[in-house]
């Protein structure tokens, strides 16, 4: 990804599901259920009668149902749960590396693979190549919190 994602659409679609639009072209159907469930500020959201008010933040950054206010959540945020979502695979890396702040060069060290696969990461080829070791890295890494993901280089916890 090489911009922040950016909203250009947003419908409910009941029971706390929502069918969203980005900039490019790309859409999917998002249940955010899990995600509001863990925020007590956005328990209104569970509302039947408010949740279908989804409105876009100025500039398409986020989805808000009062006006910018506590009950937005931001497009990189939906982007990545959206992605998690719909198995999009070639999209998949993207969010991972999202989801661990990570810039590709570190994704890279992380995995142990060349920083030049990383550049690839849009390529269906490379995303069905490593996109179950990224995704899965916590899994199967349960030592390894978000916070000191370990370069395969040395083992040592990043500072």
């Amino acid at each position: 990804m090489k911009s922040f994602p950016q909203f250009t659409g947003a419908t409910s679609l009941g029971n706390m599901c929502l069918n969203v639009h980005f900039e490019g072209g790309w859409s999917a159907e998002l249940d955010l259920s899990e995600f509001v469930a863990g925020f007590k500020s956005l328990k209104p959201l569970r509302d039947a009668d408010l949740f279908p008010r989804v409105a876009l933040e100025e500039w398409g950054s986020g989805l808000t149902w009062d006006e910018e206010g506590p009950l937005s959540i931001a497009a990189t945020t939906v982007y990545r749960l959206a992605v998690e979502q719909s198995n999009d695979r070639a999209r998949s890396f993207d969010a991972w590396m999202m989801r661990h702040g990570f810039s590709a060069s570190k994704a890279a060290d992380t995995l142990g693979i060349s920083p030049r696969w990383s550049r690839a990461r849009g390529d269906i080829a490379f995303a069905n190549r490593i996109d179950g070791a990224a995704v899965n890295y916590q899994t199967l890494n349960p030592m390894h919190s978000t916070a000191a993901l370990c370069p395969k280089r040395n083992f040592r916890p990043s500072k």
